[in-house]
Formats: structure tokens, C-alpha cells, sequence
């Protein structure tokens, strides 16, 4: 291929690729949940594991030695598709997760660590249903220890 032809046929493909919409697998709309999290976590949160406190306008989640497993709270809502935004700080914890779940068990999980952030499909409880990272993206999260 010439370099002339090769050089109309990238130009062309560029000018296809951005007329076209970006794909969205759902579109933002009404708002279904919103929470400021200034206030101690209440109903309808329902704290699971660990200790759950407000600190500098924010909640605090933190893990008790004796639950032997992350702090966790709790919102029960059924939803459609939908797109969720939070806001998040480390201030000295090592991850964030959101958990996407049935009434009864763990279905997917979203995890973000100033290393890396993971989507993956959770084991089913029967164990018919096997774990799965469908995508991994290496970060540079800048963070600072906050006491």
C-alpha cells in the first residue's frame, strides 16, 4: 500500500470513529439514591461489619479485629440499569470496593487501590458460578495518610 492511500485510509478512519457516539452500557438519568454522607451512617444504611463513624464530613469505615473482615455497610434497593457515582478517600486504608449483590449472595465487585483498579464477577455461593477479573488497570493513585 502506498504511503498516500495508507495516509487517506487512516484519515478516513479517524473521521468515522469520531462521528460515531461514544457506546454507554447505561445512561445516565433520574436520580434513584442520592446521600451527602455528612451525617452518621443511618436507615436505610445498615452498617454489617466493622465501625462506622463521621470524620471530618465524611463517613469512616474501619475494621474490627474481631469481625476479621473489611468494614461494610449496607444499601438494600432494588435497581435497574443504572450508573453510581461516589466519592472516596484512603486516608490510611489500603482499598475501596463496591459490591454489586443478590439477597443472598456477592454477584460482582468493583475495587480501586492506589495500585490498581479491578472489575470481577464473584464466586456463587453453590459454587457453580466461578470468580472472574474481567479487567485490571494499572494507576498511579497519589494519596496521603490522614490520621
Amino acid at each position: 500500500m502506498k504511503p498516500a492511500i495508507l495516509t487517506f485510509y487512516l484519515f478516513g478512519l479517524i473521521l468515522s470513529l469520531s462521528a460515531a457516539e461514544p457506546l454507554r452500557l447505561a445512561v445516565p438519568g433520574k436520580v434513584i439514591y442520592a446521600n451527602t454522607f455528612d451525617v452518621v451512617p443511618d436507615v436505610p444504611w445498615q452498617k454489617m461489619k466493622g465501625a462506622w463513624t463521621l470524620v471530618d464530613g465524611a463517613w469512616r469505615g474501619a475494621t474490627k479485629p474481631d469481625d476479621k473482615h473489611g468494614a461494610v455497610i449496607l444499601l438494600s434497593q432494588k435497581l435497574p440499569d443504572f450508573v453510581i457515582e461516589y466519592e472516596f478517600r484512603f486516608a490510611g486504608g489500603k482499598s475501596t470496593s463496591l459490591y454489586l449483590r443478590t439477597p443472598t449472595a456477592h454477584m460482582g465487585r468493583i475495587t480501586i487501590t492506589p495500585q490498581y483498579v479491578s472489575l470481577q464477577r464473584d464466586a456463587s455461593n453453590d459454587g457453580v458460578i466461578k470468580p472472574e477479573v474481567f479487567a485490571r488497570l494499572t494507576v498511579h493513585l497519589w494519596y496521603r495518610y490522614m490520621a
